[in-house]
């Protein structure tokens, strides 16, 4: 899987979280949550620009799925190795 393709997986993870906190389907600290999706989200967008310029990310592109899924399964209390195979990543 290229990195460009598991980022945008990470980011319908995210973007399903965030979904979850806005309609209060979960509870949270929506304040700290809100501050965690952004940090996130800008590690997304250094990742792929490190991915455009050739440089090697697996270990950012670990990181940031293994903090995603994990935060999602704490959140959500659904078990991140699902949450993986549910959007096709290799975990």
């Amino acid at each position: 899987m290229t990195n460009k393709n598991q980022v945008q997986k990470l980011l319908e993870i995210t973007e399903e979280l965030q979904h979850k906190v806005y309609s209060r389907n979960i509870d949270c600290d929506y304040n700290s949550l809100r501050f965690s999706c952004d940090l996130l989200l800008r590690n997304m967008a250094m990742v792929l620009s490190l991915d455009d310029q050739d440089k090697t990310v697996n270990d950012e592109m670990k990181y940031l799925e293994s903090n995603i899924l994990g935060a999602y399964a704490h959140l959500t209390g659904e078990n991140a190795i699902k949450v993986a195979k549910k959007y096709n990543l290799f975990y």
